[in-house]
Parts: C-alpha cells; structure tokens; sequence
C-alpha cells in the first residue's frame, strides 16, 4: 500500500486580478507521493498494492517501474474509488498534477503505454488516463490524454480525448498537467507546452467501481516504465496558473 491522502473536496479558489495562486491554499482530493520512512503506507479511504512482485521499486523519492518483457508490474487501488468518482460528478469537475520520468514505453499494441488510469480492462471504458505514445526511446514519444466521452459511455470501448504530440525526453523528469469539465473544458499542459480544446466528454458516466492504475491497466497491459515522484487529483477546474503552481510546489 502507499502513501496515500483523502481530503476534502470542494478545493476551487478565487483570486483576485494579478494576485499570484497560492499553493498551499489548493487541496486535492487525492495525492500520491512516495517520500517518507513507510513509503508503502496507504492514509485515508484509499489503498493501493503492489500486483507481480519484481519490475517496480520505491527508491529515491518515486515508484519506479523498470523496463521489462516478461513482467507487467502495476500498482492498483485496493479500495474503491467511489468517493472520489461521487467528488467529481458533483461537480462535474476533473483536474490532474503529476511529475514522473518516462524510461520508455512497453505498449505493444500501437496504443499508449499507461502512466496513471481509472478503468477496469482492456476491453473496457475508461474514466481518464494519463499515456505515453511511441513504440521505443527517441523521436515519437508524447503524453497522451483519454476520457469517457458520450459519444462512446455506454458502448464498451474507450473514448479518446487526446492531445498528442506534446513531447516527452526519455530519462528526464517531466510534468503533467490536465483540466476539463463536462461542459466541454479540455487543459492539456506537458512542461511548458500547452494545448486546449472542447470535448465532448462527460465526468457524468465515470463509473465508481473502476480501480486506479499506475504503470499498466489494472490486468497488466500498456504496461510503461519510468518514474512517478507525485501524483494530485482535484474534483474541481484548476486554471492553467494554478495548475504550474502546483507544480512548482511539488517539483522532485
């Protein structure tokens, strides 16, 4: 299990013109981080373990998954995300801070390598997750973003709300930023990159029993290697400044 805190929601801010975010005012819903004496202990209503022994680490500050052809390491929710899932369809808000490394990508199957998800398989709808595209180390390599949309909520396959080519450098930390609504608000921002759009996505269909995955889907596949130092998710619509300022404060 690990290192994991519940607070709250309802972490939204208002700021007056010119007035810089302040970050220790912005509370998420979740946060992960792997730092501290018990790096395996899980606070909260929120537990996480550790499935295939061997392939992933905690070390340094991050939970690594080390590149692999025959394991498929992942770290899954133990417990259910309901809360967290009801948090977000009152509001019908979602926002995303995360710093990780990519050490490359074990997709095999020309879709995007799983870094953080909310599904149950393969086969399966998605909530959201956090991807990275290519098929190897070098050119090719971008965060990628998917959600539930209505287009495809009841149909069984995953909806897709990307924002690829927003590049990523193998072995160089990075961070990761996403807001959106269901009112068709998209915020995609990757280091100093940025991209936006309107969707058609709705935080209205998540369903509260899909687990949350780190470094593969929860049954093993789009498994992914590298480094998550810390993970914040938010039931509200952070802006893109409070999005930054969040990752000042949490830069590894």
């Amino acid at each position: 299990m690990l290192a994991v805190g519940l607070f709250p929601a309802g972490c939204s801010l208002v700021f007056e013109p010119g007035e810089p975010a302040q970050t220790e005012d912005i509370v998420p819903e979740l946060r992960f981080d792997f730092e501290g004496d018990s790096p395996l202990k899980s606070t909260g209503s929120l537990e996480l373990e550790l499935r295939v022994a061997g392939g992933a680490v905690i070390a340094d500050g991050a939970l690594e998954f080390l590149p692999s052809q025959t394991l498929s390491p992942r770290v899954v929710s133990r417990t259910s995300t309901s809360e967290f899932v009801a948090a977000c369809k009152a509001t019908s808000e979602f926002s995303l801070s995360m710093w990780f490394a990519p050490l490359g990508t074990m997709a095999l199957d020309d879709t995007p390598a799983r870094i953080v998800s909310s599904e149950e398989a393969f086969s399966s709808p998605t909530n959201f997750s956090i991807g990275q595209g290519g098929n190897g180390p070098g050119e090719g390599q971008g965060a990628e973003f998917d959600a539930l949309t209505l287009r495809t909520g009841g149909s069984g396959n995953t909806g897709a709300v990307e924002a690829e080519g927003l590049g990523l450098a193998i072995d160089q930390d990075a961070w990761v930023g996403i807001s959106m609504s269901s009112f068709g608000e998209l915020s995609f921002l990757v280091n100093e990159q940025s991209a936006s759009a309107v969707v058609d996505n709705s935080i209205a269909l998540w369903n509260p029993d899909f687990p949350l995955a780190f470094g593969a889907t929860p049954e093993g596949r789009r498994r992914w290697s590298g480094r998550i130092y810390h993970v914040e998710l938010y039931c509200t619509l952070l802006t893109d400044d409070e999005l930054r300022a969040r990752s000042e404060a949490t830069r590894p």
